[in-house]
């Protein structure tokens, strides 16, 4: 996904990441240098960039940067995120215009670069500059269907992926006849309760599926043969048919593969009705790789849950192998990290395994697929079970019903397993308080009251760090 942003654009994007991530407000060039490995005039010149584009982009009235003798000061509002600025420089990519322009207008290579030229002014030889460039993107992920033929249900995945991940619900990228076509597609859906309702995001994402596949039918580029991943008859396949051929520009064009193309894309992608969502018929190497991901993250006894959670989420990633974009390429991995640096290493130890690699492509660096497995792994009762609870006993000058108050703040903290129990015991991980009224064995921290963001900010790194120390035993 980066490769579609210029070098210096993808810069600032890593830069943002970076500032927005600090632990303060405050930072200085040699701090960019030193994250970047950049000369003093780079990194200097890099900043500047990423500050002018705040005032053009209009984007200061959620972000700003200000300079503070030899620290430059940030704020934000917290109303937005880099998604914004994602936004921005990826309807501005040249890559991605010439790519939306293929898109939806056909595959007669000389009249569209001509097109392209006029209406995006450049010449038209920087057009085929941008051409090689968008071929060469599109060729890392054995997506290049401007010179061969390619599989349909893997390119309409990885071009909705695309659209999505740069305009999400920012812009509409089609027109406002398109884009109602597609909502009234995924209405009747609902209505013929092919789908589940949904909820905003992922809606959007099946908005610019609908709307990528009607343009590849519209160009005639129809799915090839693919097996059908549920059980299902006539009954159930003719009213999708009749929809889609209701909804698509070119109704004639419209083959049954088409809709299996998409109703295997609900399937994968947990769209479908819970009634004609029957599971997926395991494969023998998808479940030995399941098991190699339990056993390598050292889950002991996992649930049925997680285990199929897992297998389904593997499945995703072979079935449309290679074509699955990294849309969280930006994101700063020290929060999880910090919790969970052993599951998140051991989770890039399988993805970097040949037997792994073999089945699903190389994912190594993918943070999609680790924070996905990691966030799987985490959330399920199979962790939580094997992981011996970190106790901590509060005590606090103000009594009983402030350290409930501090109590019922603890215990919903995105940490492992904590537990409260304030008769202070051999069992005590962390003493809380506001005073030290005599020696504690424990690890120990005296908070103000009520504590500040400082006090959480220490009490999160020292559950990290007794976790961390556990872990490592």
């Amino acid at each position: 996904m980066k490769e579609l942003f210029e070098r210096e654009t993808l810069a600032k994007l890593m830069l943002f990441s970076y500032i927005d991530n600090l632990d303060t407000d405050s930072f200085a060039v040699k701090d960019i240098e030193k994250q970047f490995d950049l000369t003093y005039f780079r990194a200097n010149k890099l900043l500047g960039l990423l500050i002018e584009d705040f005032k053009t982009m209009e984007l200061d009235d959620y972000f700003f940067i200000s300079k503070n003798k030899s620290k430059y000061i940030y704020k934000k509002n917290c109303l937005d995120s880099i998604n914004r600025l994602i936004w921005k420089y990826g309807r501005e990519s040249y890559l991605f215009s010439l790519l939306d322009y293929f898109l939806k207008n056909g595959m007669n290579t000389k009249e569209i670069m001509e097109n392209y030229s006029y209406y995006h002014y450049v010449s038209v030889s920087y057009s085929y500059v941008i051409k090689n460039k968008l071929e060469a993107f599109l060729e890392m992920h054995q997506m290049n269907f401007l010179v061969e033929n390619v599989s349909e249900s893997k390119l309409r995945i990885f071009l909705a992926q695309i659209y999505f991940y740069i305009f999400k619900n920012y812009e509409n990228p089609f027109s406002a006849e398109e884009w109602t076509t597609a909502q009234a597609f995924i209405e009747e859906l609902q209505e013929l309760k092919v789908i589940e309702p949904i909820e905003k995001l992922k809606k959007t994402k099946l908005l610019y599926y609908c709307l990528v596949s009607f343009f590849r039918v519209e160009n005639k580029q129809n799915s090839g043969d693919e097996v059908l991943l549920v059980s299902t008859d006539e009954r159930y396949m003719e009213p999708i048919i009749l929809s889609y051929r209701k909804f698509a520009e070119n109704r004639d064009e419209v083959k049954t593969e088409d809709v299996i193309t998409l109703i295997n894309y609900l399937r994968v992608n947990h769209y479908l009705f819970q009634e004609k969502d029957s599971s997926l018929k395991k494969e023998n190497d998808l479940m030995q790789l399941t098991r190699n991901l339990l056993t390598t993250v050292g889950i002991e006894q996992p649930d049925e849950k997680l285990n199929n959670q897992l297998y389904e989420l593997l499945f995703k990633f072979s079935y449309y192998k290679d074509s699955l974009l990294d849309g969280h390429f930006y994101v700063i991995l020290d929060f999880f990290f910090d919790g969970f640096g052993q599951e998140a290493e051991r989770i890039l130890q399988f993805l970097r395994n040949k037997e792994t690699i073999a089945v699903i492509g190389n994912q190594a660096e993918s943070q999609q697929l680790l924070l996905e497995t990691l966030l799987l792994i985490i959330n399920s009762q199979a962790y939580r079970n094997q992981k011996q609870a970190i106790t901590i006993t509060i005590d606090f000058t103000l009594g009983e019903e402030y350290n409930k108050y501090i109590a019922n703040n603890i215990v919903h903290l995105p940490f492992v397993t904590l537990k409260v129990d304030n008769q202070y015991s051999a069992q005590t991980d962390i003493y809380l308080s506001d005073v030290l009224s005599e020696v504690v064995e424990s690890e120990y921290l005296i908070w103000n009251s009520p504590p500040s963001s400082k006090d959480w900010k220490v009490f999160g790194n020292l559950v990290s760090k007794i976790y961390g120390m556990r872990n490592s035993l």
